[in-house]
């Protein structure tokens, strides 16, 4: 891609892609769109400063997830101010009622703290490598197994001592191709 890319072409080649990400690290269909549209904004601020190290999706999964960690930082920050307007708050209001075990899990990734619902949902919803994970989370390969690691340990504790086996496949999501 060229560095004066219109948006449109940028829009194009990746909202499908990013606009997964955002659905499953959000859980909610209305929240996601505005994680989507908000990603190709700054993407589209900061073409210029697109340094070119790295993949444009890759640049734009991490613009993605710091969306998404500033948002949820806003939430916290707004629950704390205001707790007695959230005693009623529902967060599950976005996800349907009848879920399949999948689903299920995933939902229990959301709850998850941050580096580990990213590092889950970049491993087994992208498919991507432990490398590439390091390179979007700023981190090395070890941190990024760690973490994926962590996470699969928390995930298989709230599901009630699911086998490993099990716990993979239930986040396993049917895919064409796998991004590396």
């Amino acid at each position: 891609m060229s560095a004066k890319a219109p948006l449109q072409t940028l829009v194009d080649s990746y909202y499908g892609r990013i606009s997964r990400a955002a659905r499953l690290l959000s859980r909610c269909e209305w929240e996601a769109d505005d994680l989507t549209q908000e990603t190709f904004i700054r993407a589209a601020e900061s073409w210029n400063r697109f340094a070119e190290r790295s993949d444009v999706f890759t640049w734009l999964y991490g613009i993605l997830l710091n969306i998404d960690r500033s948002r949820r930082r806003r939430i916290v920050r707004w629950i704390r101010c205001h707790t007695a307007l959230t005693r009623s708050f529902d967060v599950e209001s976005c996800v349907d009622s009848d879920q399949s075990e999948s689903e299920l899990v995933w939902q229990q990734v959301a709850e998850l703290p941050p580096v580990f619902r990213q590092a889950v949902t970049m491993r087994f919803a992208e498919g991507w490598s432990y490398d590439r994970i390091a390179d979007v989370c700023d981190c090395n390969e070890a941190t990024a197994r760690s973490r994926v690691s962590k996470a699969l340990k928390r995930l298989r504790l709230k599901i009630g001592g699911l086998p490993r086996e099990k716990t993979l496949c239930m986040l396993a999501i049917p895919r064409g191709t796998v991004t590396e």
